[in-house]
């Protein structure tokens, strides 16, 4: 990507894989923000069934924000910040944080990945209001990946690159 002037790439969403956070790290460093998709589903593991959906209502309002309210307050400045004022600490404490605490006499597992990952889920946070729930996840992209497989799991061998770009044109446009 670097090669076609994508320059400065100031966050990239991906999945918690070891593979794709080097290959993000050796290609281009800038901030990484881990997908919320897999992460809430990682995250209530531990929860029993009965109790996920509560909890899984209790992580995402950490994720909601308003003008007065940060979910994060940044330890650092980013290098190359989308907007200034997205950067101001907030006087109000930390979301996040309540809802770690709030969530660490039931489930301290919860608790302690929540504060563990921080940073890699809220870095969108950084980013002015306007643009955070736009790239908080990779699900826009994986769902055209999984229809590519589909189709191209149904048709099995493709006789030509011509037919394949064809199939895969006609569902990316």
């Amino acid at each position: 990507m670097p090669n076609r002037s994508l320059k400065p790439v100031r966050l990239i969403i991906s999945d918690e894989h070891e593979g794709i956070k080097a290959a993000i790290d050796a290609a281009m460093p800038s901030q990484r923000q881990r997908c919320r998709v897999p992460f809430i589903r990682n995250l209530l593991a531990p929860v029993p069934r009965s109790d996920q959906a509560r909890v899984a209502e209790l992580v995402r309002s950490a994720f909601r924000t308003n003008e007065a309210e940060t979910a994060w307050e940044p330890s650092e400045t980013p290098a190359s910040p989308a907007s200034s004022e997205a950067n101001q600490p907030s006087e109000i404490p930390c979301r996040w944080q309540q809802v770690a605490a709030q969530s660490a006499a039931q489930y301290p597992q919860v608790s302690k990945t929540m504060i563990q990952v921080q940073n890699d889920v809220l870095a969108s946070q950084k980013f002015s209001l306007v643009w955070q729930n736009q790239f908080h996840s990779t699900n826009s992209i994986e769902r055209p990946n999984r229809e590519i497989k589909r189709r191209t799991d149904a048709v099995g061998v493709f006789p030509d690159v011509d037919l394949i770009l064809r199939l895969v044109g006609a569902l990316i446009w």
